[in-house]
């Protein structure tokens, strides 16, 4: 009863109260300032390697980090509950040790884990103790684009011509250099179902392939394109087969073309041509050209002519070059006159001027052609004709060209030998 009462005593007495609390108090924050000293193990998860702050260093020998996966690894630290217990990813730079890169190649760089904040006595280790990474030269290439065409074929009367490719036929590819070394043809592919007869475009994707055929999925690998697509173009030609033509320059008057043409031999009297679908429409012939009959003679009667496309739109399918006129001048002669200036004639308005002939003659004038009606030709059957609207009059002397026909006369023509079918006439102000 006596300690009982004691204690009730003790209890009840505030000063005993008092010095108990702070017994309590002190008592308490011994045990948490034990605990808090106390050292400690703790694991920060996902911890972003920063390979970033090596950029430089690796730029410095010329080599760029290949691929875009971030890094990431798990902090083991240990240290004072009171430090570890509040420490976060953000806490801790994770670097890498680059002692070993001088080359491209596939690297394991060791990973360390540094403290933002200093002082904190800790002791760090990572998992993965390494990091994989690429490192190579990025550099740019350019690859020509070829055409892979399946089913390609043309309608009758059709041709295709090369297909096209816009907005080039050249890509330029960037990336690692032995991604870039796998790649060894760059093309576009299609496959058509039909013949055909009208020009035919179409975007296509651009496809790497690799020196065995395999193909190389860009998306799957570090490269990148100028262009993902390219658009093709197949042209679609009309081919029609035309007859060869040709002109002849200063026949004379009376003169039958028709009997001229009969005397001609060509080489090839057609060529294969194929055009623009419009203009191959409006083609009926191919004209080679045009013989100035004054130089025809029974000695210089081979005329050349190439067969020449207007433009790069046009394919020669026959692959003609060239087409050789050859004149039959077996049954041809010749004769020469000299045709005095009273047997011109004066034609065209001479526009209120007088003019004055200053020529004599035309001598040794030349006339050839089928033999019999040279053999029968006479200075009375040559007419001379300056005609004045033949080109613009000026105030003075100047020359003139001469216009001969020998009226009557199916197969003859003259020859111009060094300017003898020009005349010199003096033009002056009629007086009024």
């Amino acid at each position: 009863m006596k300690k009982q009462l004691s204690l009730n005593r003790l209890l009840g007495s505030n000063r005993f109260l008092v010095v108990l609390a702070l017994l309590i108090a002190v008592v308490g924050w011994m045990i948490v300032a034990m605990s808090e000293d106390q050292m400690t193990e703790r694991v920060i998860s996902g911890v972003k390697v920063d390979l970033d702050r090596h950029i430089g260093t690796f730029s410095a020998m010329g080599l760029s980090l290949i691929g875009t996966q971030e890094h990431t690894v798990d902090v083991v630290v240990f240290g004072a509950r009171s430090v570890v217990g509040s420490l976060e990813a953000e806490d801790f730079v994770i670097s890498v040790n680059t002692a070993q890169v001088t080359v491209p190649n596939d690297y394991q760089l060791a990973v360390e884990a540094i403290g933002r904040t200093p002082g904190n006595d800790l002791m760090t280790r990572t998992y993965p103790e390494v990091v994989e990474v690429r490192l190579d030269h990025i550099n740019s290439q350019m690859f020509e684009v070829n055409w892979e065409i399946a089913g390609l074929a043309s309608a009758p009367g059709f041709m295709a011509d090369l297909p096209r490719l816009s907005p080039s036929s050249n890509v330029w590819i960037t990336g690692p250099q032995a991604e870039l070394d796998r790649v060894d043809r760059v093309v576009v592919a299609v496959e058509l179902e039909e013949a055909l007869n009208s020009p035919w475009a179409q975007e296509v994707p651009i496809i790497l392939r690799d020196v065995a055929g395999n193909e190389i999925a860009p998306q799957e690998t570090q490269l990148a394109l100028e262009h993902e697509n390219l658009t093709m173009q197949i042209p679609v030609l009309r081919v029609r087969t035309l007859p060869l033509v040709l002109d002849f320059q200063n026949l004379p008057g009376g003169l039958s073309e028709l009997l001229l043409r009969s005397f001609m031999q060509k080489s090839a009297e057609t060529v294969t041509i194929a055009g623009p679908i419009s203009t191959m429409a409006s083609h009926h012939d191919w004209w080679l050209g045009t013989i100035n009959l004054r130089s025809l003679t029974p000695e210089n009667n081979i005329f050349f002519f190439d067969i020449d496309m207007p433009s790069e739109q046009f394919i020669n399918v026959d692959n003609l070059q060239a087409v050789i006129v050859e004149f039959d001048t077996e049954n041809w002669d010749s004769v020469s006159f000299d045709i005095p200036a009273e047997d011109f004639i004066i034609t065209g308005d001479p526009g209120g001027n007088e003019i004055t002939v200053q020529t004599v003659a035309l001598n040794g004038v030349t006339f050839v052609g089928d033999a019999e009606e040279i053999a029968e030709l006479t200075l009375s059957d040559i007419v001379v004709e300056i005609n004045l609207s033949d080109r613009e009059l000026i105030i003075g002397p100047q020359p003139h060209p001469v216009r001969i026909n020998i009226p009557g006369s199916e197969l003859v023509w003259p020859v111009e030998q060094a300017g003898n079918l020009i005349v010199h006439i003096m033009v002056t102000p009629r007086e009024e």
